[in-house]
């Protein structure tokens, strides 16, 4: 089995300086009704999901997300990648479900790219199985993304 030994963020790291007292909500309805024993985790269920349906809509309507902060700015898309690199990382399976003949030789990841101070930033996303099922159904079918 293979590791991925890149860099990785969990969604309490995006918003553990969020002031979750601005919220006006009761800590009785949010363990009722959300199943959650605090407004923190359900800021974290409300930003993965948030990130889940952004790369749905990736995957299905091949957009690009870009979210400007201030000065800075953050994109995912889909980056192609073609050539050389697509053989050599096809024969080490990263694009096993992927039929060449019908991509055109061609495989697709999912991509962050963000600023920074020094300068711009790019981190592939690891998808769930379900949405890479799709995302390899959709290259297969002809669907080419840009």
């Amino acid at each position: 089995m293979r590791w991925k030994t890149d860099y990785c963020f969990v969604a309490e790291d995006l918003y553990q300086d969020f002031d979750c007292k601005q919220m006006n909500i009761s800590d009785s309805i949010v363990q009722k009704k959300y199943k959650v024993h605090d407004r923190q985790k359900l800021c974290g269920r409300i930003l993965v999901y948030f990130f889940y349906l952004v790369i749905k809509d990736i995957i299905e309507n091949n957009i690009t997300f870009v979210c400007k902060f201030k000065a800075r700015e953050m994109m995912i898309h889909v980056k192609s990648v073609t050539g050389e690199l697509f053989k050599r990382l096809y024969r080490k399976g990263l694009f096993m479900g992927i039929d060449y003949i019908s991509s055109n030789f061609t495989g697709y990841q999912i991509w962050l790219q963000y600023d920074y101070k020094g300068g711009i930033r790019e981190k592939p996303i690891y998808i769930n199985s379900k949405l890479k099922e799709t995302f390899y159904e959709n290259i297969n079918n002809g669907k080419q993304y840009y």
